[in-house]
């Protein structure tokens, strides 16, 4: 086998757990429960962001979900590095890789960047810093 091949192997073996990549809080303290209602209902949209390639396999992206009375509300996804370049194009591969999770479980919504006071005024740290959000379509939020 090739080296370059081996290496990609090698590095994509290691890679995060879903509950460091995920969190149910905005200060990145609390991972998120995968198998809790109503996480759940996304299991295969958080293994698809785990196993997306990233530069360097630094994976730095992160999700939170938002979620209120049992239901999730939206899931908002930030850059965990200052890097301008290499956490947009890590973010847009989640993003797309998150779309098509949600086609597959016949999930439905939209990317919207939503203003502090959007988000409940509830503050982000400065890394990882807040970048967009995936709200479920409001028709279908009973399903979502």
């Amino acid at each position: 086998m090739p080296l370059s091949i081996r290496s990609i192997v090698k590095t994509q073996k290691h890679r995060l757990d879903v509950q460091e990549l995920f969190y149910a809080d905005t200060d990145f303290k609390k991972p998120l429960n995968t198998q809790a209602r109503p996480y759940r209902t996304f299991g295969r949209c958080y293994e698809v962001c785990q196993w997306s390639p990233s530069s360097y396999n630094a994976q730095p992206t992160r999700g939170v979900v938002v979620t209120e009375n049992m239901r999730i509300e939206r899931v908002d996804f930030c850059a965990a590095t200052h890097s301008r370049y290499y956490a947009m194009v890590a973010l847009g591969i989640w993003l797309a890789n998150w779309e098509c999770g949600c086609d597959a479980l016949g999930k439905i919504g939209r990317f919207e960047q939503l203003s502090p006071e959007a988000r409940g005024g509830g503050p982000f740290p400065d890394l990882p810093r807040y970048v967009i959000s995936w709200v479920p379509e409001e028709d279908l939020q009973g399903s979502a």
